[in-house]
């Protein structure tokens, strides 16, 4: 069985934070529309918003986050259906 993976949008000051061992919340991805967030996710050479990056993460426990995760509107579009993608 494969590892679950799920594909974040994140800013890259939160990236830097798990670095330094710190666990911040951060900000949500505001985008015109469902379809611009779902090119954003894809493994792909879009370019991101400055400021953004994508990560993809591997053995998520939900129940150790204290914030709730939403499942990303265009999760049956993405080109690896194996993965979940959320914001």
């Amino acid at each position: 069985r494969e590892p679950v993976a799920a594909v974040a949008l994140v800013p890259v000051r939160w990236v830097m934070g798990l670095r330094e061992r710190k666990l911040t919340r951060y900000a949500r991805f505001e985008s015109v529309s469902t379809e611009e967030i779902c090119t954003y996710l894809r493994s792909s050479q879009v370019k991101l918003p400055p400021g953004w990056t994508r990560v993809c993460i591997q053995g998520l426990r939900k129940s150790k986050l204290n914030y709730r995760l939403i499942r990303d509107p265009c999760h049956h579009q993405m080109e690896m259906p194996s993965q979940d993608s959320y914001v």
